[in-house]
């Protein structure tokens, strides 16, 4: 089935931005991250499951995004799918972990450093956040989903940030 959803700064629950252009796909029974195949009499695509369905109508597994119903030639927006799952996502089906995490970027007394740590990671494609307490700005890294902690931690050192130290933190979209 198609899915759209109507506020157009939607982030998925693995923390992108939704696309409608995009290979997506939400499933209840997919583990997020995973990359999987799709096939249909008219059509193939691959698509990551970047959410979870709060409901589905029985007898349907996954919601798909424009482009990927379209790749499959579903036209009526929905249709019997193939699905080979090619890669598991990595974030732990445990209870007690939440898959998601914030990096501490650093501390700092004087704005202008904070500042250029703020834009530096801006520039490698992360989105701080910034916290005064007192005299020093903590700057962070937040909402990074499991299977993003090894990219992150590229960007971060790209940044300057080395050794960045990662907590877990509870979902955001719960």
């Amino acid at each position: 089935m198609w899915f759209a959803p109507s506020d157009p700064g939607f982030t998925t629950e693995t923390g992108t931005f939704f696309s409608a252009d995009a290979f997506e796909g939400l499933s209840d029974t997919i583990p997020l991250g995973s990359s999987a195949a799709l096939s249909t009499e008219y059509g193939e695509a691959v698509v990551t499951i970047t959410g979870k369905l709060p409901e589905i109508p029985p007898g349907r597994t996954l919601a798909l995004t424009e482009a990927a119903i379209n790749a499959l030639g579903l036209s009526s927006g929905t249709g019997e799918v193939s699905v080979s799952v090619l890669r598991e996502g990595t974030i732990a089906k445990d209870e007690s972990n939440t898959g998601w995490y914030t990096y501490s970027a650093g501390t700092y007394g004087n704005g202008q450093d904070a500042y250029e740590a703020y834009t530096s990671l801006i520039d490698n494609g992360l989105k701080p956040y910034a916290k005064t307490d007192g005299n020093t700005i903590d700057l962070s890294v937040k909402h990074i989903v499991a299977f993003r902690r090894a990219e992150t931690e590229k960007l971060l050192a790209q940044s300057g940030i080395e050794n960045a130290h990662a907590e877990m933190e509870s979902n955001p979209y719960t």
